[in-house]
């Protein structure tokens, strides 16, 4: 027995030192793991400080800090111990403390819940916060984590991109330019403002983006070719002009500008209407047109007057001295016969010349008493050689038609001007009808005035250029084919003499103007030739004549004809040199008779000098025109007479006559 009990103590002994050495083995297994989890503590504090966000603990009972990471302290500005006395409800701007709980209480529910509220540091500035909250365990309880990323920058620069965008947006929408961004495979309009939707007949953007169609917009598709030709090689075009349409199908000029961005796959557009920059540069080059033609117009005008004064000049001598040799031949002889004939194709000579001061504007406004009958009647044949064999001219001419004061070329133009247009309005031929009557106008119970209405039954106008027709420069003519002049001076002409003018056209009818003028007040008839008897005697009675003519053959056969019609004549060729004559001797001369274009001094200046010393000295001027019209208003105003190359010798001989036995019957 005493064995056995050794024994059990041994076995006992032996268990109990296994004990003890897994007793010292567990202890430094303890120690192990205890060192183990230091380290890991350690280096959790480590990463948990060093975190780039702040983490918070909290205490979903009290929302108080259970602990936090450095970032969650100092990023607000706070110490690690003030920190400590805080709850979540000191920092958090949008949050209260009700609302927290129950902010909690949804996280305990869900496990998790991002969002994003605002911090205050601790010096009141606030930032903007996104909250990762997440529940975690921590020694057996549920508490919230707070993982917090400062996203102020961010949500700046957000704020500042909406900004941005809504900038754009505007300034997309309400620029005074289009705007596009297409689709660079097909051209699909992807966005558009509705400046460019307008520009292009849409009634707004929408509408333009649901039905454009790009093909469409070109008039032509070349342009539309070379775009898109460019902007492959180039990556963009600039200023590209294209003659447009628009969705109705008129057109307007635009100026494209495009770039394309490849990797989107889109085009942005810049479109500009340059439609009245182009009207305006049109215009110009119509105006320097017009310019150029009427520039062209007056040279020619120029030279026809220049040529109608020197070949009157001619004139005047031939028709002098053809007088002179038919008083002298025998009445029944041939060679009184040949020079009647000389006679005649000068008349038809100086009508010709007429007709150059017309077109020249040159001519001199002299107001007479015309027939007006009788004028259209001599036009007619000159009419018919203006407007062509196709075209018919009927004359309907009252029988009483009372007479009209005015100038006879400038009516002759006026006549002339409208047949010109009647013609070009029947460029296949047609009637022109010219008709005069006597009418009445303003509840006159009596004829008050002349009307001449010329009618043509050619293409018409419509009223727009029946508006416009009178207008300086106006023409419906190709260009470079009129001045635009024509019908603008006749309005004037008629202005000139006191008359109306009124016109009345229907496309594809015809057009009549007619001309309304007040006949002439009852004066004694002068039409512009003097009507002598056979019985007056037109010689002198050895008065002395002053002749100052600056053309020496006119000088000569002038003085020739005086001289044999008893006349004592004293010539010179100059104003200066008159004046020297006559003041050597004032009384000594009965007569001037000068020309009015003279070198220095003209005859106009020259007359009133001498009008100083002699006021009763009869004075007579001539001229073929007076390029002056103020000159020409002094010669009426003075009173002077006047007589226009080329002159009828009977005429000149009547009218020193005529004003010498005035002079006399006034003494």
């Amino acid at each position: 027995m005493f064995n056995k009990t050794t024994l059990e103590i041994t076995q006992l002994r032996g268990r109990l030192a296994k004990e003890v050495l897994k007793s010292r083995h567990a202890e430094d297994r303890i120690r192990l793991l205890e060192e183990r989890l230091r380290k890991n503590e350690e280096r959790s504090n480590a990463l948990f400080n060093a975190a780039s966000d702040a983490i918070m603990l909290i205490d979903p009972e009290s929302a108080c800090f259970i602990n936090f990471n450095t970032k969650a302290h100092s990023n607000l500005g706070y110490s690690k111990e003030e920190f400590k006395k805080l709850e979540l409800a000191d920092i958090d701007i949008v949050w209260n403390k009700k609302e927290i709980y129950l902010l909690f209480a949804e996280i305990l529910q869900d496990g998790h819940r991002s969002f994003e509220t605002r911090h205050r540091a601790k010096d009141d500035r606030a930032y903007n916060m996104l909250i990762n909250a997440t529940r975690i365990s921590l020694k057996g309880r549920d508490i919230i984590q707070y993982i917090c990323t400062d996203i102020t920058s961010h949500n700046q620069t957000k704020d500042e991109l909406e900004d941005s965008k809504g900038k754009y947006r505007d300034l997309f929408h309400n620029s005074l330019v289009g705007l596009s961004r297409t689709r660079a495979n097909d051209g699909k309009l992807l966005e558009a403002n509705d400046r460019l939707a307008s520009m292009f007949g849409y009634k707004d953007r929408q509408q333009m983006l649901d039905e454009f169609y790009a093909p469409s917009a070109y008039e032509h598709q070349r342009d539309r070719e070379h775009m898109i030709q460019t902007i492959i090689k180039d990556g963009e075009i600039q200023d590209y002009e294209v003659f447009a349409r628009r969705k109705d199908g008129s057109n307007i000029w635009v100026r494209y500008s495009a770039k394309l961005y490849p990797d989107q796959g889109y085009l942005d557009v810049v479109v500009v209407d340059i439609t009245n920059e182009k009207n305006a540069e049109k215009e110009k080059e119509y105006l320097y047109t017009k310019l150029a033609q009427s520039q062209k117009m007056e040279a020619i005008g120029r030279l026809s007057a220049g040529i109608a004064h020197d070949f009157n000049n001619l004139l005047t001598v031939i028709k002098t001295m053809t007088y002179k040799s038919k008083k002298d031949a025998d009445q029944r002889s041939p060679l009184h016969r040949y020079l009647s004939l000389i006679d005649t194709a000068t008349e038809g000579a100086k009508n010709l010349t007429q007709k150059l001061l017309i077109f020249s504007k040159k001519q001199t406004t002299t107001f007479v008493t015309i027939d007006v009958n009788k004028l259209i009647s001599n036009l007619k044949e000159i009419l018919q050689n203006l407007v062509g064999s196709k075209i018919r001219i009927e004359l309907v001419l009252s029988g009483d038609l009372l007479d009209i004061y005015g100038d006879r070329g400038s009516f002759e133009q006026a006549i002339i001007n409208i047949a010109i247009n009647a013609r070009d309005a029947m460029p296949d031929g047609g009637l022109l009808k010219i008709k005069t009557e006597n009418t009445i106008t303003d509840g006159a119970k009596t004829f008050n005035m002349i009307l001449v209405t010329i009618t043509d039954n050619g293409i018409g106008m419509d009223k727009e250029i029946s508006r416009r027709i009178f207008e300086p420069f106006f023409t419906t003519k190709p260009q470079g084919e009129s001045t635009g002049l024509g019908a603008s001076v006749v309005y004037g002409i008629v202005k000139d003499h006191k008359g109306n003018i009124e016109i009345e056209s229907t496309l594809n009818v015809g057009t009549s103007i007619k001309l309304l003028f007040p006949p002439a007040p009852k004066r004694s008839t002068l039409t512009g030739k003097l009507l002598v008897s056979n019985n007056i005697d037109l010689s002198g009675m050895g008065e002395h004549i002053l002749l100052v003519e600056d053309n020496a053959l006119i000088r000569e056969t002038t003085s020739l004809l005086l001289s044999e019609n008893n006349y004592l004549v004293t010539v010179t060729n100059s104003a200066e040199h008159a004046l020297e004559l006559f003041r050597k001797d004032p009384e000594t001369f009965d007569f001037l008779l000068s020309d009015v274009a003279l070198p220095g001094k003209n005859g106009v200046e020259l007359a009133g000098l001498i009008l100083l010393v002699r006021p009763d000295l009869p004075i007579l001027l001539s001229s073929t025109y007076t390029s002056n019209k103020l000159q020409w208003e002094e010669i009426r105003d003075k009173g002077l007479a006047f007589i226009r190359k080329p002159y009828d010798s009977t005429d000149l001989l009547c009218k020193i006559r005529k004003d010498l036995q005035v002079k006399v019957s006034l003494r």
